[in-house]
């Protein structure tokens, strides 16, 4: 007869405490609006300012769910970037 081998007891898990992974209401994020829409105006390629915020270091345009733009506002930025670029206001690189 073979010898019994003794199964290690797994612990208790103890209950979640109160509010702890329980079913909580799901929140509300709230939508923020495009800079641009905010401030009133459509970006200018002459606001060089404005358009270095919205581009990395590496002269990079940073994407619409990056830089928080609509989809409209930030066809017109990537427009007035290039036009930027072309009269050397913007670098291409950084």
């Amino acid at each position: 007869m073979p010898a019994e081998t003794a199964v290690p007891e797994t612990p208790a898990i103890p209950p979640l405490a109160a509010g702890a992974g329980g079913a909580q209401a799901p929140r509300r994020l709230r939508s923020r609006k495009c800079r641009f829409c905010r401030m009133n105006f459509p970006p200018d390629y002459k606001d060089v300012s404005t358009l270095q915020k919205l581009c990395t270091g590496q002269g990079k345009m940073y994407s619409r769910k990056r830089a928080g733009n609509c989809a409209y506002h930030q066809r017109l930025f990537t427009t007035a970037v290039k036009q930027a670029r072309i009269l050397a206001l913007l670098s291409y690189t950084g």
